[in-house]
């Protein structure tokens, strides 16, 4: 109930906004115009609609059935108000309605940020762009397993010089749930960016986790746990001139729910890009990740994937992605399939 209401305010505010603003300026492109209209110091409205379609060749499903669908249709209104405060509601579509963010926050300036709310963790590399903005159609296979889309709490973050930080205290369990314990779920990371190594930068950074978690997924798509849980990683990002270089690796160690064993489930990836011009980028990457467990029979204990990507970028709101894959498991088939996306993003 308090979902659909959340979704009804979302509508309600982008309606009345909507009607509220200006009409649009002659002589300037309708993109120029939307950004306009929409983007108030103290009410922007950004959307986020992608079209999918994927198909799985042979008799291996790397994508399960082959199909259409529609990955994301998300809605944020967000906002600055007086001295210092903040606030963003985001909602999704794509499904059935679901609240993504809703949090309220305060800006003591460049060097610290406090955001209470239901938010997503600035834990990974690769989990922190938004699904618009990604190399990828697809996350790494290990980030979803490991690392949760939403959290409910409170995080500080900020930039002092080159220094950036979070660091953050949440619930730990799905956000809907209601909490079955007291103890906090505890979220770090530390980045530094290198500007005058090379034409662009370079961006190291280490992150963690660990505290308590009620029953349900590790990630988005992991095992399901209970009990204390930890992760860890480190990552990099280099861009200079038309070339992109990133990795990351990021392990968890929890327990399995209703056993008294222990696991760790940890991998990586490395990603090469080349912008060819403004508009388009060619993409490979090549990830693993690995069961420490080989009784665990809930996911393949080891698989590698190679994916090569394709990113065209039409006008400043309009993009395709073309992704071709082959997942590579032990001990059984490799999987070969092909994805795309096409999307609107203001």
């Amino acid at each position: 109930m308090k979902t659909k209401n959340t979704i009804k305010l979302a509508l309600n505010l982008l309606i009345t906004g909507l009607f509220s603003m200006n009409a649009f300026a002659q002589g300037t492109s309708i993109d120029e115009n939307l950004k306009e209209s929409l983007r108030k110091e103290y009410f922007t409205v950004n959307m986020l609609m992608q079209t999918e379609g994927r198909y799985s060749f042979g008799d291996e499903k790397i994508y399960g059935r082959s199909q259409f669908g529609v990955a994301n249709a998300r809605i944020s209104i967000r906002g600055n108000l007086d001295n210092g405060f903040f606030y963003r509601l985001y909602t999704n579509f794509s499904s059935e309605p679901e609240l993504l963010d809703a949090f309220i926050g305060y800006n003591l300036g460049e060097g610290l940020r406090i955001t209470t709310g239901q938010m997503k963790p600035k834990q990974t590399l690769d989990f922190i762009p938004n699904p618009g903005a990604t190399d990828f159609i697809d996350r790494a296979v290990i980030t979803g397993k490991l690392v949760a889309s939403r959290e409910i709490g409170i995080a500080l973050d900020g930039n002092i010089g080159d220094v950036s930080y979070y660091a953050g205290a949440f619930n730990g369990r799905n956000p809907l749930e209601i909490p079955e314990q007291d103890d906090l779920y505890f979220i770090g990371r530390l980045q530094y960016t290198f500007r005058d190594l090379v034409p662009g930068f370079i961006q190291i950074a280490v992150n963690g986790s660990h505290g308590g978690s009620a029953s349900g997924n590790m990630g988005g798509s992991g095992p399901d746990i209970e009990g204390k849980r930890t992760t860890y990683g480190a990552d990099f990002r280099l861009e200079s001139n038309q070339w992109i270089l990133a990795a990351e690796y990021l392990a968890g160690e929890y327990q399995l729910l209703n056993t008294s064993e222990d696991e760790m489930m940890d991998g990586y990836y490395a990603t090469l890009g080349y912008a060819v011009n403004d508009e388009v980028t060619i993409l490979s990457r090549w990830q693993n990740y690995t069961l420490d467990n080989q009784d665990f029979n809930a996911f393949d204990t080891s698989s590698d994937m190679l994916t090569l990507g394709l990113n065209i970028q039409t006008t400043e709101f309009i993009s395709f992605q073309v992704n071709a894959e082959m997942l590579m498991p032990d001990n059984q088939d490799n999987q070969l399939g092909l994805s795309g996306v096409f999307q609107l993003q203001f």
